[in-house]
């Protein structure tokens, strides 16, 4: 089975900005970078217009795979924060909570999505999300209508974010503050031991060379760094890093770094991939675990649309069949005994008519049956990524429908292999899990265990072919 295709979309004004990638063996592939200026006369689009979805079809056409939509930054209410448990129903149960406190909005009318940053024993660091669902509800309606059904929906800053630690930008150990100014907006990171424990926007920016604007930022920035100490604790020696698409005036560095109490290291953002690129990317190094505040019915609406096509084609095509079998069977019931070898002749050819009905049937009911994703690909791997524990990466991942799921991967040790394997026989999803083969040896002086595990599905065949 081919890798997937996807893509990260970026929305900055009128500009459209979107990157493919795909996996491939030892990496990444960049497939395509695009961007385009949607051809209407409003600086900003309303993407509750038609027209606007009618431009974006016109001129977007070219995106192809699956789409992760990103969304502004200073749209969104970003969280970072440590929960009392590693139980994945009790973490959903107390996000849920964490957001009642701080969205001034009711929970209701959010979209709310998290991500595991971190884990330990009876402890989960989690990055929680929350975006009106207007916003969501707007931007996914436009989208789907121009027929680019967004399958994620992501944050700005977490593109950034995953763009500096893949390219070795954050710290081992220390806190340190990122400040990143991009076309759209002001950004802040902090990070504390590789762990981020703050996203936040400072909204739209005029540029760091207006004496006003340097100022309002260096006070917003030592005000967030200050209510952070009282949430977080003090964090060692600081520092901090600022990534800019423009280059930054002595005056900013300077009267940053004297309100701040740090040193202040500025940086090229374009020495980094597009944000689209960052998006692309991240999506497809997180997969299923990833943060996502597109709704799940989007795509079970879209693939029961689509279903619905079918069926009432194939229907469309039963009763008409059908009809004329019932008219030709009362014509028959009619005819004099006179015509008995005419009607011999019709009857052979209602008999292969009959007969493709019965094929009919027979494929309505195998889609009925494929449409069941409930023992998918997808499906299982979304549950392997799920229960994957921290240690333990996957090298390879062979699915066989409606037969089993082959892994194999690495570890340092035993004990997660094994934690997996236990994780994996609790779930419901397999019926059988099976190691076949757990074997240690020695990588560049270092110690690895590789194993491999065949998880037979429902009905399928412990065996693999």
């Amino acid at each position: 089975m081919a890798n997937p295709i996807i893509t990260g979309v970026h929305l900055h004004h009128k500009d459209v900005e979107w990157t493919s990638v795909r996996r491939k063996k030892g990496g990444v592939e960049l497939l395509e970078r695009q961007r385009v200026v949607l051809d209407m006369e409003a600086e900003k689009p309303d993407f509750s217009a038609p027209e606007t979805s009618l431009t974006l079809k016109k001129q977007c056409h070219q995106i192809k795979g699956l789409i992760c939509l990103s969304l502004p930054t200073d749209q969104v209410l970003l969280r970072v924060a440590i929960l009392p448990t590693d139980d994945e129903e009790e973490i959903q149960g107390m996000v849920e909570l964490q957001v009642d406190k701080f969205s001034p909005f009711p929970i209701e009318h959010m979209a709310v999505a998290h991500e595991m940053l971190d884990q330990h024993e009876n402890e989960s660091r989690v990055l929680i999300a929350a975006v009106r669902n207007d916003l969501v509800e707007t931007l996914g309606l436009a989208f789907t209508r121009a027929g680019l059904l967004p399958h994620w929906m992501d944050v700005d800053i977490l593109a950034w974010w995953f763009l500096l630690r893949e390219h070795g930008k954050i710290p081992n150990t220390g806190r340190h503050t990122f400040f990143i100014m991009d076309e759209d907006s002001a950004e802040l990171v902090v990070v504390q031991d590789e762990l981020p424990v703050i996203f936040r926007s400072l909204g739209p920016h005029r540029g760091l060379n207006d004496p006003e604007e340097i100022e309002e930022l260096a006070e917003e920035i030592s005000f967030i760094l200050t209510s952070l100490e009282a949430e977080w604790g003090a964090g060692g020696s600081s520092r901090m890093s600022v990534w800019s698409n423009e280059p930054a005036s002595l005056d900013f560095v300077t009267t940053l770094s004297e309100e701040c109490g740090m040193d202040v290291e500025v940086h090229d953002l374009n020495e980094l991939p597009t944000l689209s690129e960052g998006m692309a990317r991240r999506s497809l190094r997180k997969g299923a675990a990833k943060l996502n505040l597109a709704p799940t019915n989007w795509l079970e609406k879209e693939r029961s649309r689509h279903i619905t096509r079918v069926l009432l084609m194939l229907t469309a095509l039963f009763l008409g069949l059908w009809l004329s079998v019932i008219g030709v069977g009362v014509a028959l019931f009619k005819v004099q005994d006179g015509a008995y070898t005419k009607l011999q002749a019709e009857y052979a050819g209602l008999s292969a008519a009959a007969k493709r009905v019965k094929e009919i049937q027979a494929n309505v009911n195998s889609l009925k049956q494929y449409a069941n994703r409930s023992h998918s690909s997808l499906e299982s791997l979304r549950e392997i990524t799920i229960i994957l524990p921290p240690g333990v990466e996957l090298t390879s991942y062979t699915y066989k429908k409606g037969k089993q799921v082959v892994l194999r991967g690495s570890a340092e040790s035993e004990t997660p292999i094994f934690n997996f394997i236990e994780a994996m026989e609790k779930t419901e999803l397999f019926s059988e899990v099976k190691t076949e083969g757990i074997a240690s040896r020695r990588v560049r002086g270092q110690p690895v265990t590789e194993f491999k595990i065949v998880a037979t599905l429902p009905g399928g065949e412990g065996e693999e072919s």
